[in-house]
């Protein structure tokens, strides 16, 4: 975890010379600085983590949070736009169908903004039960430690959360049925057997883009003094 903890001087953390971030720590220590006891080093972490997510959850569940995001923005599987392309040439395809296939796309990340704002307990219930353990493990780990550690806690929990409410997003949109309808046809008229769980693909990708989120946002605690925006976070992560 680069940068983590500029100021910290306790024996606990081991190896950190090596890391451009605590080379720093090495040449500005001295007796007389005041060393975080653990609970403040806890305290910080949680305090990063929870803007980091706060702010991520806030900027996915806002309207455009993905459709305007290229980074994050959920594109039509490759499977699907299949369908989609060969269902435009079948003549039973009626208008309504193929007019709800048109959106198929914002639909999906529609319903992708209307699942993120979910995270936001998940998120707090992990972070809350962060022990100091998991706290040297992130100092000590890849530069996005602290995704990496709430992905791996957290995002079965998300998946249980937003898989619901997307294949109710979708139901509301009539896509799912439309999906249905047209993935019948196609294997009908076209041949094959397409089955895809899109409410399965629209989740994973939610996630994935949730989570790309608190990177960015991890990163730039880590490297911008304008981002700590807390006192706990300026005495931890402070130069």
């Amino acid at each position: 975890m680069v940068r983590f903890i500029s100021t910290l001087c306790i024996p606990m953390i081991i190896c950190l010379s090596s890391c451009d971030v605590f080379k720093s720590i090495a040449q500005v220590a001295s007796a007389e600085q005041t060393t975080l006891s653990q609970d403040e080093i806890r305290r910080g972490l949680r305090e990063a983590l929870h803007v980091s997510t706060d702010t991520s959850v806030y900027q996915a569940s806002a309207v455009n949070g993905f459709l305007g995001n290229a980074a994050i923005k959920i594109v039509v599987p490759s499977e699907a736009q299949r369908v989609i392309d060969k269902t435009r040439n079948i003549p039973v395809v009626n208008n309504a169908v193929a007019r709800a296939m048109e959106n198929f796309e914002e639909s999906m990340n529609r319903a992708a903004e209307d699942a993120a704002g979910e995270a936001k307990e998940v998120f707090k219930e992990v972070i809350q039960n962060i022990t100091f353990q998991d706290v040297v493990q992130i100092l000590n780990g890849e530069d996005d430690a602290a995704t990496q550690f709430l992905e791996n806690n957290a995002r079965q929990s998300l998946y249980d959360r937003f898989y619901p409410i997307i294949d109710n997003s979708m139901s509301k949109k009539n896509v799912d049925q439309t999906w249905s309808q047209v993935t019948g046809l196609y294997n009908q008229h076209v041949g094959g057997e397409i089955e895809t769980d899109l409410n399965a693909y629209i989740t994973n990708k939610a996630l994935d883009g949730l989570f790309y989120l608190i990177a960015e946002e991890e990163a730039k605690i880590r490297k911008d003094p304008m981002h700590r925006v807390t006192e706990i976070l300026q005495k931890v992560f402070g130069n």
